[in-house]
């Protein structure tokens, strides 16, 4: 099949998948939590475009190389690409095994199978590895500013320790 054709499928069921989601929570349910988040609704989706924005930054990095000049590929559609593909890994019972299929088969309208396909490999393992040093960042700075004693001290340390292991490993297998 054409990519045309997928992408009419996966809009499709994107659009029966939503709307299914919009009956059974319901629209009056729906428009009072935006209004109860008030104000604060316009921030919240401000801060998760710009994230999107810095990932799909991420990921066009991960995409170029120098000496091929993909000019045919923009920010635009790897951002489209970047939040697409989120969007079917949170519907999915499973997250993240819809998206990543879901990126490679959009890049290889731009790009041949096996980068397109490393490309997001490399993506995911970036990514898994910017939350494993933001959680030993984070357990650092409870443990300074905290200052926990006790059980919860020796939990900070243990889940520092596990995260290190974590880091090493995706070391190695990188």
């Amino acid at each position: 099949m054409k990519a045309k054709t997928y992408n009419t499928i996966f809009l499709m069921l994107g659009l029966c998948t939503l709307a299914w989601m919009v009956y059974k929570i319901g629209v009056d349910t729906i428009l009072d939590n935006v209004l109860k988040t008030g104000i604060w609704f316009l921030p919240v989706i401000l801060i998760w475009f710009f994230i999107y924005l810095l990932n799909a930054f991420a990921f066009r990095e991960i995409i170029y190389e120098k000496d091929l000049h993909h000019t045919n590929l923009s920010l635009a559609g790897v951002f489209k690409v970047t939040i697409s593909g989120y969007a079917i890994n949170y519907i999915t019972p499973f997250i993240a095994l819809g998206g990543e299929p879901y990126r490679v088969m959009e890049l290889r309208q731009k790009l041949d199978a096996n980068k397109a396909t490393s490309s997001v490999l490399l993506y995911n393992m970036m990514h898994m590895l910017s939350h494993i040093v933001f959680w030993m960042l984070s357990v650092i700075v409870i443990i300074i500013f905290l200052k926990p004693t006790g059980a919860a001290l020796i939990g900070g340390i243990a889940t520092f320790v596990i995260f290190y292991g974590m880091l090493h490993w995706v070391y190695a297998k990188y």
